[in-house]
């Protein structure tokens, strides 16, 4: 996080200290003092205490940038549980500022993020917390801005945590980092006869997502980087590799003739995970409007499970049963990221 971030808001504090009262001056002093002293746990209730006066007479601005300095200065003093409190309550002001997400904010949240220990509780909330409060605009993205999940995501990255990196990937705007990590992700946690996977699922689920932008730039930074892709033009040796290729171009032209001929074409391939058909299901009615299973009988989804087959649950484990099977310590990719509920 940059310090100029953090200056922002410094200024901002210090050109409002003429208007502080006597008795918020008094919590001040003592609040410096504690902090000097190393004397964390009073100073942490003396930012509770300011900021339930501050709160309470709607200063904002001034409240955001307390909170923000504390947060940092307890999170770099290793105080991680008094820091996390502090940047979970700068969120709550935020929302009852009707603050919107910004690049300067979205620096901020992701610098307190970063500065967390990766095995402290609180960090999950103020994680959920930050994703919610920049979520409430109509304009951006329901499950959270963009770019905090972008944010998020790299954090996730250099922390080698892939399964959250991915998740928050495919909510961002930036494939192409995705195809990028998913390389990686193989490349050191995932087996050769993985390659194909470690792309068509992801893809699938962005798809899902809306974010068809997302699948493509990540398909196509996958297949240009990855060393062990081997392809003669277009057409790629992996058949799950030429379905994700030509399912896009099929989405990229809303060509619903060829999304169903593909199914059916690539049967054997699709057989390798039964979470596929769940997917294609919903691919099909956010882009070609073909009714659901529970909005007509059966559906794309009984047709895919017509060609499919009913056995296809079985037929995965009977096909990955004779590859080297997937590792399971740690999972190379959770199966699925995204539950049924998500799919509605």
């Amino acid at each position: 996080m940059s310090k100029g971030c953090l200056q922002q808001y410094k200024i901002k504090m210090e050109s409002q200290q003429n208007n502080r009262t006597g008795g918020t001056n008094r919590v001040l002093e003592k609040l410096k003092a504690s902090l000097e002293a190393g004397q964390f746990y009073e100073a942490h209730q003396m930012y509770r205490t300011l900021y339930f006066r501050y709160l309470g007479q709607q200063k904002y601005e001034e409240l955001i940038a307390l909170l923000m300095d504390g947060a940092l200065l307890f999170l770099e003093k290793d105080q991680q549980t008094s820091g996390a409190d502090l940047a979970i309550l700068l969120l709550t002001v935020l929302q009852k500022a009707n603050k919107q997400a910004d690049d300067l904010k979205v620096e901020l949240l992701s610098g307190l993020h970063q500065k967390m220990k990766p095995d402290l509780a609180e960090r999950q909330t103020f994680l959920s917390n930050a994703l919610a409060w920049s979520g409430v605009n109509p304009a951006t993205n329901t499950t959270g801005h963009p770019d905090l999940h972008k944010a998020f995501a790299k954090t996730f990255w250099k922390e080698k945590n892939y399964p959250l990196a991915r998740h928050h990937f495919l909510r961002s705007n930036d494939g192409g980092a995705l195809g990028k990590l998913l390389v990686e992700q193989h490349i050191e946690r995932g087996k050769e006869e993985e390659l194909d996977f470690f792309i068509t699922q992801p893809v699938l689920q962005a798809l899902c997502l809306r974010n068809i932008e997302v699948a493509n730039d990540c398909f196509q930074k996958y297949v240009a980087t990855h060393p062990q892709v081997q392809r003669s033009g277009s057409v790629f040796r992996l058949p799950l590799l030429n379905f994700t290729f030509m399912l896009l171009e099929s989405l990229n032209m809303r060509r619903k003739d060829s999304f169903e001929v593909l199914i059916e074409q690539y049967k054997p391939a699709l057989e390798v995970d039964p979470s596929f058909k769940s997917y294609l299901e919903k691919i099909g009615n956010l882009y070609f409007d073909i009714p659901s299973r529970r909005e007509q009988g059966g559906g794309i989804l009984g047709m895919i499970q017509s060609l499919l087959g009913e056995s296809s649950a079985t037929g995965s484990a009977e096909t990955r049963s004779n590859q080297q099977p997937l590792a399971t310590e740690p999972s190379p990719i959770p199966r699925p990221t995204l539950q049924p509920d998500d799919l509605d």
